[in-house]
Formats: structure tokens, C-alpha cells, sequence
């Protein structure tokens, strides 16, 4: 790009020694002046372009760095959230072991307590039956003691 230039640019020197020799009117002298006046313009285009590109080139280097910034960051933060995936996982084990181990002392106890229930109902029942028996016991005593009172009295 560079030696292109230098070749536009020694040709229009040339052109403008040519044209110094020749009268200022001359068609000649007015297709060398068209001819710097082209060079000049396109030199101007060409640094206007290697001026936007160096910008779009800058740009893109500053969005490549802070890509790789943002995924630098991101594998970062994968990995804290596997390792608090990782612990969560094994809070949740160890959790579902005591709920088992909670459940089953809560059905051992619900098995002891329905057992109580029978054993305290039967005791209950037992002692009704047994009260009953004395309490008639006692009745028929005290008639007895009455009619003895009786006769004794009696006599």
C-alpha cells in the first residue's frame, strides 16, 4: 500500500516537472493539474480510511479484551456456583437421612403409644370390672352386717 503510494506519488512528480515546462493553458498542463488534484484527493480517502480502520481495529481489540474479561468472569462464577451446588447437594442428603430417621422414630413411637393405649385400656377395663366386683362385695357385706345387726339385736 505503502509503494503504491510512493510510485502515485513520484509519477505526479514527474507529471508536475513536465507541466512547469508547459504554458499554464495548456490541455496538457490541465489533465496533470486533474491528475494531482485526483492523487491528492485519493491520498486524503486513503488516510481517512486507514484513520477509521486503525479506529474499527481498536474496537474490536477492546471488545475482544472484554470478552475475555466477561468469560474469565463467568468460569469464575461457574464454578463458586458448582461448588454451592456441590455443598447444597450434600445439605440435601443429609437432610433426607434425618427426615427417614425422623420418620421412623416417629413411626416406632406411634407403634409404642398405640401399644400404651391398649395396655392402659385393658388396665382400665380390668379395674372397672374388678371395682364393680368389690363395690358389690361391700354391698353384700353391709347387707349381711345389717341383718346380723338385726338378729342380734334381737336376741
Amino acid at each position: 500500500n505503502d509503494s503504491a503510494t510512493m510510485k502515485t506519488a513520484t509519477v505526479l512528480l514527474v507529471f508536475c516537472a513536465v507541466a512547469s515546462t508547459c504554458h499554464a493553458t495548456s490541455p496538457l498542463s490541465k489533465v496533470l493539474d486533474l491528475m494531482a488534484e485526483l492523487t491528492a484527493k485519493i491520498m486524503k480517502e486513503g488516510e481517512a480510511e486507514a484513520k477509521a480502520y486503525k479506529e474499527y481495529f481498536d474496537w474490536c481489540d477492546d471488545m475482544a479484551r472484554n470478552a475475555g474479561f466477561e468469560i474469565k468472569t463467568a468460569e469464575a462464577k461457574k464454578e463458586k456456583l458448582e461448588s454451592q451446588i456441590g455443598e447444597l447437594t450434600s445439605s440435601i442428603m443429609v437432610s433426607t437421612s434425618k427426615i427417614e430417621e425422623l420418620a421412623a422414630a416417629i413411626a416406632a413411637d406411634d407403634a409404642e403409644l398405640k401399644d400404651a393405649t391398649t395396655v392402659r385400656e385393658k388396665e382400665a377395663a380390668d379395674f372397672a370390672k374388678n371395682e364393680a366386683e368389690l363395690m358389690d362385695v361391700i354391698d353384700t357385706l353391709e347387707r349381711a352386717v345389717s341383718i346380723i345387726s338385726k338378729e342380734m339385736a334381737k336376741n
